[in-house]
């Protein structure tokens, strides 16, 4: 991804938001014209994509009679149309579709969308039954869908016929996320906690350190804390009482956050590890889902979704990846397991399914704890973990949205799980 950015022509900028944002009545609608309005307003620099054509394809009365009368066999309530390209056929079908069915549009290409806003019929997501949902993420699209009630049982989905062969990969990405199977977790008082152990890599200058240890659950039967140092410091003098469960151990960074790890990991002796930053915090619904989620017998291991909160804690970082930002950070304690690559690490050698929690979010506090120098001098870390071979920039300018918009940080039950393959 590029490092930096630029602001939208103001022209294009007013255009999607006026077209996007203020005309909404549907709740769905409502929240994915927002969510897409503050992607557009955003522009990678140097991005570029294969721009759709101005002038309308001859074929589309053609395409857009027959993909409805493939809706008609089913009569779902809502038409996902995978790719927007031109505009012509979203209009054409929201003319030919009842009004009480949903038509939404899904892109991947906020640049190709910028361009075919531009063309006159992107009039028709003016209509209160039409919505664009337009994020480089597929997963973030599957979650919001998912979040406003689009189900896949609810949904008539299909590729646009008019997009280019060379451009439809992502939207059979997003065809599989659609595809994956659905769980639910409920709670029971019956299930006794399975033992678990919480691994941390921290650094002793790290802010908040005292509140971080202070959310921790009783039932939590190890904390164990691997301090970039050449020894574990005074936690006393860091504010952060003694706690018989707290394993203090140490080695420098040394820019290998997947050895750190690796090093916290083998100080684990629970059936199930959570691993968690210090700048991070579960919601105190997640921390009382964890039990629930690891009696689950057919699920070794949760991606949790991520919110950097910024500029404030109502709002968050969102677009273009940073959310909803999977963390892998549940998962059963098993022989062989271990990180992998030094910067973005990956845990490897893990048996059995692995799972996507559809609600319940690690806050990310990175950017409101701690400064700008701060923050540049972690990512100067991280650049040089990579060898160089990425660059990590600071930029305020990229998207926030408000957190009401997103699922929940909090997790209610019956918890619903993607369940991967």
């Amino acid at each position: 991804m590029p490092n930096s950015a630029q602001k939208p022509p103001p022209a294009c900028a007013a255009m999607t938001h006026s077209m996007l944002k203020e005309k909404p009545i549907l709740p769905a609608v409502e929240r994915l014209a927002e969510y897409t309005g503050q992607v557009l307003s955003f522009i990678l620099d140097g991005a570029r994509d294969i721009l759709p054509p101005a002038e309308p394809n001859p074929d589309t009365p053609k395409w857009a009679a027959r993909l409805v009368r493939a809706w008609s066999r089913e009569r779902r309530p809502n038409f996902l149309l995978l790719g927007l390209w031109q505009t012509c056929l979203a209009a054409e079908l929201r003319r030919l579709l009842p009004d009480d069915v949903l038509l939404v549009v899904s892109d991947v290409s906020p640049e190709a969308v910028r361009a075919a806003l531009a063309q006159p019929e992107a009039a028709v997501f003016s209509h209160p039954s039409a919505a664009l949902l337009c994020d480089t993420s597929a997963w973030a699209q599957r979650l919001l869908l998912d979040s406003t009630g689009i189900e896949p049982a609810s949904v008539f989905a299909v590729i646009n016929p008019l997009l280019p062969a060379a451009k439809r990969d992502p939207y059979h990405e997003l065809e599989r996320l659609l595809a994956l199977r659905k769980a639910e977790v409920a709670r029971s008082e019956k299930d006794a906690p399975s033992s678990l152990s919480l691994a941390i890599i921290l650094h002793p200058a790290e802010p908040g350190l005292a509140e971080f240890f202070a959310a921790i659950p009783t039932w939590v039967e190890q904390i164990c804390v691997l301090w970039d140092a050449s020894e574990p410091p005074s936690t006393s003098a860091l504010g952060i009482p003694p706690d018989p469960r707290r394993i203090d151990a140490a080695h420098p960074l040394a820019g290998d956050f997947a050895a750190q790890r690796n090093r916290a990991l083998g100080l684990c002796r629970g059936e199930w590890v959570l691993s968690l930053d210090g700048d991070e915090r579960l919601p105190v619904s997640l921390w009382a889902a964890l039990p629930a989620l690891m009696a689950r017998q057919d699920v070794a291991g949760y991606y949790f979704q991520r919110q950097t909160l910024y500029p404030d804690a109502s709002s968050c970082k969102m677009g273009y990846g940073l959310w909803p930002d999977l963390q892998f950070r549940l998962f059963r304690s098993q022989p062989g397991i271990a990180y992998q690559r030094p910067v973005h690490e990956i845990l490897e050698g893990l048996s059995g399914t692995r799972a996507v929690l559809a609600a319940g979010a690690i806050e990310h506090y990175n950017r409101l704890n701690k400064t700008p120098e701060e923050l540049r001098r972690k990512l100067s870390v991280f650049d040089g973990a990579t060898g160089g071979a990425w660059g990590h920039r600071l930029n305020t300018e990229y998207p926030s949205l408000a957190r009401a918009l997103l699922p929940s940080s909090e997790l209610e039950f019956p918890a619903r799980l993607f369940m991967l393959p």
